[in-house]
């Protein structure tokens, strides 16, 4: 069933963990979030789902590189949309830049349920990470959070995997006479095992009556895409649109 348009959800104010940050491959990636030791299941379904991905939410003074205007155009440059349960969370990794910028990266642990476009290597299809921005403060405090709070429910998410953008990179400066930076190449490599979302808009699940997108800013309740995947109450409706 859709939703009366003049009835959109309205979404819960989030606080941006952390600014933007630009890979090897010049994407933005996703923001902060989770962590754990091993990447185990907390007490699952004691609090909402939109509550277990605020930490994750894009604030104002992120700036993407991409962004589309329908989930057909974000289905189309997404190497796969899935469907997924949350599995747990685990910091993947620490980023060390110049002088003493640190950049923690953290990965949301999924279990695709079915792939509604595109496809997963073999070794992905039962589980995969995707990886977000963690920032550069302590995250223990936010990691036990998450870890306490992983939602039961499913999601469907747009992603691209780290691995082929960094291939596509390399091409790319290959056909320009460039050769990367060893930082580039470092980078690149450690992105090898990791997806992300295409944008903040590559992300919805459902909250009570409503579809949401938990992690995009607030100052994109007029994006078409989110609007569009928002238009929903269930899920389900979501899924059989990106199907078509």
């Amino acid at each position: 069933m859709m939703k009366n348009p003049t009835r959109r959800p309205v979404r819960r104010a989030v606080v941006a963990v952390c600014a933007a940050a630009v890979v090897a491959a010049g994407v933005v990636v996703g923001v902060q979030s989770f962590g754990g030791d091993d990447g185990s299941s907390g007490t699952g379904g004691t609090v909402s789902a939109a509550e277990f991905y605020a930490p994750l939410a894009f604030g104002g003074s992120m700036r993407e590189v991409e962004h589309y205007d329908s989930l057909a155009d974000a289905a189309d440059a997404a190497d796969a949309v899935v469907i997924a349960e949350v599995a747990g969370v685990k910091e993947t990794r620490l980023i060390e830049g110049d002088g003493s910028d640190r950049l923690s990266m953290l990965g949301v642990v999924i279990r695709p349920v079915e792939v509604l476009r595109g496809s997963l290597p073999a070794s992905d299809e039962e589980e995969l990470t995707v990886e977000f921005i963690g920032g550069s403060a302590d995250l223990d405090q936010t990691v036990a959070e998450m870890k306490a709070a992983l939602p039961e429910g499913r999601s469907v998410w747009f992603l691209r995997a780290k691995a082929e953008e960094g291939k596509r990179h390399l091409d790319e400066l290959k056909q320009a006479g460039t050769t990367p930076s060893d930082q580039e190449l470092a980078a690149i490599e450690g992105d090898k095992p990791y997806y992300r979302v295409v944008s903040s808009q590559g992300l919805f699940v459902e909250e009570g009556a409503n579809v949401v997108n938990p992690v995009a800013a607030e100052d994109a309740e007029a994006d078409p895409m989110i609007t569009e995947g928002e238009k929903y109450t269930e899920l389900s409706e979501l899924v059989a649109h990106v199907r078509e």
